[in-house]
């Protein structure tokens, strides 16, 4: 909708109630594969260091979601926020095939997996 001005009108984002939650149980999720690394008798040529490291970057990218909710309106885009933490977090259950099968190709032993996935 535009107003007399010419400027266009958004309607208000609604942030989904259980996002911080989504977000919370993804970086428990997370550190609890992290710490089963650190804790299993592997090489670094075992762990499929590229996988790891995406990772990595998703949890700091769900880390800086949960700041942005508790930032004032204006500070940052939420649409953007919005936008690429859902698109993260649908991407997250394939991010962890991916590195789970690299895993269990490139180690010698089973692995175990955080939260049966």
């Amino acid at each position: 909708m535009r107003d007399p001005r010419g400027m266009t009108h958004r309607s208000p984002l609604e942030i989904p109630s259980d996002l911080r939650g989504r977000l919370e149980t993804a970086r428990l999720d997370l550190l609890a594969l992290f710490r089963a690394l650190d804790r299993m008798d592997l090489s670094a040529a075992e762990i499929p260091q590229r996988h790891l490291r995406q990772l990595f970057e998703r949890d700091a990218d769900y880390a800086e979601a949960l700041w942005a909710l508790d930032q004032v309106e204006g500070r940052v885009d939420r649409r953007a926020m919005l936008r690429d933490t859902l698109t993260a977090l649908d991407q997250l259950p394939a991010a962890y095939a991916q590195f789970r099968n690299q895993l269990e190709s490139s180690s010698k032993s089973g692995v175990w997996w955080p939260g049966g996935r």
